[in-house]
């Protein structure tokens, strides 16, 4: 009488026939593909099964000559050519010459207490009521303020300096009847300095937004 298998019998052939489900159902043909394909990648005993390529090489820096040196260079010398960089450069050149200045201003001399002059605000976050309001105003002075450093253009110059006296005027203003209280000298934006002191007391959003940002830009500006 034959020998009960053991578990160790079993497990083997329970391995066996695993491995050897996949050919039972394919064609002949994929079945010795298939086998061919194991037996060929299966890696040789004593080996092991991944041996790492060689690391490349690394590549040297550039040696860069001691007499090198970055120095800061104004906008009148780059030029460009023709091209894709040069067109969006006269598209925003068009909109520096052409966009009202008084519409800029308008959030600033509304907050002075102020003639608008009809104007309304730019829109978006540069709203009557918007707690950005001013930031716009600083982007549009970088935007004058580098076209003219550009071309050199009389016409933007004289934007920059409308647009630089208005503010003066709008921060004369706050200094002497700026409301609500406090507004010191010196002092200059399309809200109230308020705001700072809302900030400061960890008022948060929306009621307060990003006036220190918004004074960065206006700094900024020119």
């Amino acid at each position: 009488m034959s020998q009960p298998p053991t578990r160790r019998h079993l497990l083997r052939l329970a391995a066996g026939t695993a491995a050897a489900a996949p050919l039972l159902h394919a064609t002949p043909a994929a079945a010795r593909t298939a086998s061919t394909a194991t037996t060929a990648t299966a890696p040789l005993a004593g080996t092991p099964a991944h041996v790492p390529s060689a690391a490349a090489p690394a590549v040297a820096p550039a040696a860069v000559p001691a007499t090198w040196a970055v120095h800061p260079f104004p906008l009148d010398q780059v030029t460009l050519g023709d091209g894709v960089f040069r067109r969006k450069r006269d598209l925003m050149l068009d909109y520096a010459r052409t966009y009202p200045a008084d519409r800029i201003l308008a959030v600033f001399r509304a907050n002075a207490g102020l003639d608008t002059r009809g104007a309304r605000p730019p829109g978006g976050w540069e709203t009557a009521d918007g707690n950005l309001r001013g930031h716009y105003g600083g982007h549009f002075l970088t935007l004058v303020s580098q076209a003219y450093a550009d071309t050199r253009e009389a016409a933007l110059k004289a934007k920059l300096d409308q647009l630089v006296a208005a503010l003066g005027e709008c921060q004369q203003a706050l200094a002497e009847h700026g409301s609500p209280r406090p507004s010191h000298p010196g002092y200059l934006a399309a809200y109230p300095e308020t705001q700072f002191i809302l900030l400061e007391s960890y008022t948060t959003y929306p009621t307060i937004w990003a006036p220190y940002y918004t004074c960065h830009k206006i700094m900024r500006g020119p």
